[in-house]
């Protein structure tokens, strides 16, 4: 996957940004529609192309791959979480089982698709990217450039071509716009407007009834990936903040010529698997109660690695969730009314017991963990469960996500920034988030930044609107509930930290 995601960086950054840009460049000096569909084409072409790649190597790890590399992943798994704890991000055994883990790759002939390599395949036209869209649809694409950056819009009618900032003025602009809502800045407003006159200001203007499309799906790039969309402003009325959640539905989406699972409503016949509070530590209440009343065998291991791991028996425990354990309850009852679900709590939200359940076909999976990652590698995110015999919680790495298999299902990652990742030109945003598309997962709800509600209320919304639509517009309603209700969560600091990205084919 290394090698895969280093091609696709050198093959934008060497071949398809340069025709990317000239294209756009020409249709913009009124060479007209052609050549907006070419330079369309050749942006979405590396994108979708790094997508299926990387999506047929998911498959071949479930079939060619030893028992011994499932060993070897389990190995660095445990150096990892062990990194995790003394915070670092990498050790000479860590360093060597990646190695041996990328020769396994090699030695199993997994290999780089030599289709990435044309720039442009002239059966991909207009049509390709308007089937996949509704009426009531608006496709956005970006590509962030050195002299230029450019918006393409897509209807099911027509396509257009728009000129915006550089990159570098764009990437300041985000990062600025983020932080100020992230942490409630009394400069949030004022950034959210020029942010949205900057990036939509000239779509706005000049195709009106394209913008006013319901949905808006976003295809992005570099720094956007980080941007809060819905907290964008668009204007006031009555002297209140209008935001771009209230007047459009956004998906992010992973590609324009990837739609096909976009949308997908979970079945109404399906389950719930939900997982919250567990028990990361001896120091849990819940534990002791236990012990009193005849502790399991595996808390018994707990205790004998606790008594001898320290002086003071401390194993820098994480700290519990307590609301978590009412937050899938909830978010259960509000989808199946209690009659399909299950819910894995305190012991029971054990990694082995997630994987063998998640293997059953959920159609949602609702995780409301820790997740942690080392230093500055948000791609190698972990999810953490309740710990296990050696009295440390286990882990579910992000490699590790990309290889379940859970195809349809709708994937809600309530823990802190679950949507973070690292952005590679022509590869898009690797984290988490990726690795839950590829297992199959329809759509994938996860946080920009930590959120401190301990009862997740706009899961509550979320899973009740849920039962009437779609993912996207079940979290826009939502979104404009925290809103308007008047309270802390009426703040973009809460609610735009939800961000919904679609499956892949």
């Amino acid at each position: 996957m290394t090698a895969l995601t280093a091609a696709n960086i050198e093959l934008e950054r060497g071949v398809f940004d340069s025709f990317i840009e000239a294209g756009a460049e020409r249709a913009l000096r009124g060479r007209g529609q052609p050549w907006i569909q070419r330079s369309l084409a050749a942006v979405e072409r590396n994108r979708a192309d790094s997508l299926r790649t990387t999506l047929s190597f998911a498959g071949v790890w479930r079939s060619r791959l030893s028992p011994e590399y499932w060993e070897v992943q389990g190995q660095l798994r445990a150096e990892s979480a062990r990194l995790l704890r003394v915070g670092r991000t990498s050790s000479s055994e860590s360093d060597q089982l990646e190695l041996r883990l990328t020769e396994m790759e090699s030695e199993a002939k997994l290999h780089i698709s030599e289709n990435n390599l044309e720039i442009f395949n002239p059966g991909i036209s207009l049509i390709h990217f308007q089937q996949g869209l509704s009426k009531s649809e608006v496709l956005l694409i970006f590509h962030l450039g050195k002299p230029a950056s450019y918006l393409w819009t897509v209807t099911h009618e027509q396509a257009a071509l728009y000129r915006l900032p550089a990159a570098e003025a764009l990437r300041g602009e985000i990062e600025g716009f983020r932080e100020a809502v992230r942490r409630g800045s009394a400069d949030a407003e004022a950034r959210g407007a020029g942010m949205y006159v900057h990036l939509f200001g000239a779509f706005q203007a000049r195709a009106p009834r394209a913008a006013a499309r319901k949905t808006w799906l976003l295809s992005v790039d570099d720094a956007l990936f980080d941007l809060p969309f819905g907290a964008l402003v668009t204007g006031k009325k009555d002297h209140e903040v209008k935001y771009l959640v209230e007047e459009h539905a956004l998906e992010v989406i992973p590609g324009a010529l990837l739609l096909s699972r976009r949308g997908i409503k979970p079945d109404a016949d399906g389950w719930f698997l939900g997982v919250g509070d567990p028990i990361y530590n001896p120091a849990d209440p819940r534990l002791m109660a236990d012990v009193r009343a005849g502790p399991k065998p595996v808390f018994r291991g707990w205790l004998a690695h606790a008594a001898t791991s320290s002086p003071t028996g401390s194993m820098d425990p994480l700290g519990r969730l307590v609301g978590s354990g009412a937050e899938v309850e909830w978010s259960a009852r509000n989808w199946t009314g209690g009659s399909r679900e299950v819910l894995l709590r305190g012991a029971d939200a054990s990694r082995s017991r997630f994987v063998e359940l998640a293997g059953r076909g959920p159609s949602v999976i609702h995780l409301a963990t820790h997740v942690l990652a080392p230093p500055g590698r948000p791609d190698q995110a972990m999810i953490a469960f309740a710990a296990g015999r050696g009295g440390q919680p286990e882990f579910l790495t992000t490699p590790e996500v990309a290889t379940l298999q859970v195809p349809g299902a709708l994937v809600v990652l309530s823990g802190c920034e679950t949507g973070v990742g690292t952005v590679r030109p022509g590869a898009g945003l690797l984290g988490l988030t990726r690795a839950w598309q590829m297992a199959g997962a329809s759509a994938v709800v996860a946080t920009a930044w930590p959120v401190a509600d301990s009862t997740g209320a706009i899961f509550t919304s979320f899973y009740r609107n849920l039962g009437e639509t779609g993912p996207v517009e079940a979290l826009e309603r939502s979104q404009i509930e925290m809103i308007r209700s008047k309270t802390w969560r009426a703040h973009p600091a809460y609610w735009a930290a939800y961000q919904l990205s679609g499956g892949l084919h």
